[in-house]
C-alpha cells in the first residue's frame, strides 16, 4: 500500500510542477534562464540532503554517465520549455509519453530487456496516441510546439539507460546533485540565462519555489518507490497519474478545449499503452 501511495503522489507532484512551469513560461524570456532557475534550486535542495556524508566516488565511467545525463536533461528541458511557449499542456503531456517508447527501445537494445508482444502493443498504442494529435483535417501536421515536445521526449527517454548505469556507482542524492551542479554551471555560462533569470525570479519567485519543492519531493518519491517496489507497478502508477492530472489541468484550468476529442482519444490510447508496457514484464 505504501509503494502504491508514494508512486501515485510522485506522479501528482510532478504533474503539479509541470503545470506551474507551463503557467509561468513567457515567450519573451530565454528558455535557458527558466532551465537555470529550475536546476539551481534543485541543486541546492539535493545538496542539502547529501552534504553530511558526501564523498566523491572513485574515478570511473560513472562520471561519463553523469556528463551525458546532464547534457540530455538540459536539452530535454530546454525543448520542453520551448514547447510550453507554443503548445497546450494537455497535448504536450500526451506526446511526452513517447519518452517511454525511447526508454523501451534502449532497454531492449542496450540492456537486453524482454520485448513481449504485449509490450510491443503498448509501444504501438503510445505511438498511436501521439499520431492522433498530429492528425488534423486528414493530414499529419507536426507544428513547432509538437516538434519540440517530440525532441524533448527523445532526450528524456534516453536518460533511463544512463541513470541506471550511473546509480551503480553513485547514491541517488549524490548522482542527482552532480547532475544539477553540472547543468547549473553550464546554463549560467549562457548569456541569455544570465540576462533573464533575475527578471523571471523577481516576477515568479513564489511559483518557482513551490514548483521546485514539488519537483524534488516527486523525484524523491519516485526514486524511493523504484528502489523498494515492483518497477512495473510503480512506473504505471506514476505515468498514469501524471498524464491524467496534466491533461485535466490543461483542459479544465487552462481551458484547452480546441482539440478535446483528439486529446481524449490520445489520452486513452496512451493510458492503455502505459498499462501494457509496464504491467506485463515477462
Amino acid at each position: 500500500m505504501l509503494i502504491l501511495l508514494t508512486s501515485i503522489f510522485a506522479g501528482l507532484f510532478i504533474g503539479i510542477t509541470e503545470s506551474i512551469n507551463k503557467k509561468i513560461t513567457e515567450e519573451k524570456y530565454s528558455v535557458f534562464a527558466y532551465s537555470f532557475l529550475q536546476v539551481f534550486f534543485n541543486m541546492i535542495i539535493f545538496g542539502f540532503f547529501c552534504v553530511s556524508n558526501f564523498v566523491f566516488p572513485p574515478i570511473s565511467a560513472a562520471y561519463i554517465y553523469v556528463i551525458i545525463l546532464s547534457v540530455f536533461i538540459v536539452l530535454g528541458n530546454v525543448f520542453l520549455i520551448k514547447a510550453y511557449k507554443t503548445e497546450d499542456l494537455s497535448i504536450i503531456s500526451i506526446i511526452s509519453r513517447l519518452s517511454l517508447v525511447v526508454a523501451f527501445i534502449m532497454g531492449v537494445i542496450l540492456l537486453g530487456e524482454s520485448a513481449t508482444y504485449l509490450k510491443l502493443f503498448g509501444v504501438l498504442f503510445i505511438l498511436l496516441g501521439s499520431v492522433v494529435l498530429f492528425y488534423k483535417k486528414k493530414h499529419l501536421v507536426l507544428n513547432k510546439g509538437m516538434l519540440f515536445t517530440v525532441l524533448s521526449a527523445i532526450f528524456f527517454g534516453s536518460t533511463a539507460y544512463f541513470q541506471k548505469k550511473m546509480f551503480e556507482t553513485f547514491s541517488i542524492f549524490q548522482g542527482l546533485f552532480f547532475i544539477q551542479l553540472l547543468m547549473t554551471v553550464f546554463l549560467f555560462s549562457i548569456d541569455s540565462a544570465r540576462r533573464d533569470y533575475k527578471a523571471i525570479l523577481k516576477k515568479y519567485y513564489k511559483s518557482i519555489i513551490v514548483s521546485r519543492l514539488f519537483a524534488v519531493i516527486g523525484i524523491f518519491l519516485i526514486s524511493w518507490s523504484v528502489k523498494n517496489g515492483p518497477i512495473s507497478i510503480v512506473n504505471t502508477n506514476y505515468e498514469t497519474i501524471y498524464l491524467i492530472y496534466s491533461v485535466l489541468t490543461g483542459m479544465l484550468i487552462f481551458k484547452e478545449r480546441k482539440n478535446t476529442k483528439r486529446v481524449i482519444i490520445g489520452l486513452l490510447l496512451c493510458l492503455l499503452g502505459i498499462v501494457l508496457l509496464n504491467f506485463f514484464t515477462q
